[in-house]
């Protein structure tokens, strides 16, 4: 099961920034001695998600996340893009599944609300449907959403959506110099490595 201490690590990682442990007494003597710091940052995983979500907007792909939407919702109580958001969360946060996004993502009230939920909505949920049929005491925080709901629309979006979608990501980090001139590769959005038995095994 992911923790939220491995969350945070995989973030680092992952959105290439390079951390250290911090030195209280050299921090201390930097300031005594009139240095200003150029700016402090709490590494956790809301500020990764920021700086994130920022550079997703500075080279424009939010436009084209807004895309993906298959537009099959008849009622919209939530926004499909903050759906998306969700996902992308879970996605760079390397969480392998959607129950875990309950206690990662669902129920943090900062997380949330850089997808466009408020303090209320994760600590009641966005609506009411399903709290009659319930079972079991309604926990402290229901979350946001729930996992399933998250699932049942994520699982709409088209593969030629998903492929548009990932094809102009590609032209805009290109833009940015982010690729060699060159490249060679393939995408897999498994968990699982390719066994030497399947067929087709090694091709693109």
């Amino acid at each position: 099961m992911t923790t939220r201490e491995q969350l945070q690590e995989t973030l680092c990682d992952r959105l290439f920034w390079h951390t250290a442990e911090r030195d209280d007494a050299k921090v201390a003597d930097h300031l005594f001695h009139c240095h200003e710091m150029d700016v402090v940052y709490a590494m956790d995983e809301a500020t990764l998600f920021d700086s994130f979500f920022n550079y997703l907007q500075e080279i424009e792909v939010f436009p084209f996340l807004a895309h993906l939407d298959p537009q099959k919702q008849q009622r919209k109580n939530v926004l499909f893009i903050q759906l998306v958001l969700i996902l992308l969360m879970k996605v760079a946060g390397s969480i392998k599944t959607m129950e875990e996004t309950n206690d990662l993502l669902l129920t943090d009230e900062l997380l949330m609300s850089m997808c466009g939920f408020n303090a209320y909505q994760v600590k009641n949920g966005s609506c009411e449907r399903g709290v009659k049929l319930r079972t079991t005491p309604i926990p402290e925080i229901r979350g946001s959403l729930c996992v399933d709901t998250v699932a049942n629309h994520i699982v709409t979006i088209t593969p030629r959506r998903i492929e548009n979608f990932f094809n102009r990501c590609i032209q805009l980090l290109a833009k940015q110099g982010i690729f060699p001139k060159k490249i060679h590769a393939a995408c897999d959005c498994t968990l699982y490595e390719t066994t030497s038995k399947f067929k087709g095994c090694g091709s693109v």
